[in-house]
């Protein structure tokens, strides 16, 4: 049986989509969001090998660190931070 914590962390972030389609043009201009990171982390037992509010707190110093706070995202997509978020912090 496979076993996992879930994480959830709300990040205050500043992105944009210079490519936007006319109908969302608008999203081409630097907006906020409050993201909303949901993280699966796989454990072995239900022995608290993971501690939730300690992998919330690694996660939100990660972003950070790499991108201020508020997060200054840039053009990075919504898929793109997620990609991040599984090659750097190891979720799934």
């Amino acid at each position: 049986m496979k076993r996992y914590v879930i994480t959830h962390n709300a990040i205050e972030g500043f992105h944009m989509y210079p490519e936007a389609p006319d109908f969302c043009k608008y999203l081409g201009n630097t907006h906020r969001h409050i993201f909303v990171v949901i993280c699966q982390f796989e454990v072995q037992h239900n022995n608290r090998q993971t501690e939730i509010n300690q992998r919330q707190l690694e996660i939100a110093s990660y972003f950070s660190r790499k991108y201020g706070m508020p997060c200054q995202f840039g053009v990075m997509s919504c898929e793109d931070i997620a990609e991040d978020i599984i090659t750097n912090l190891g979720a799934t």
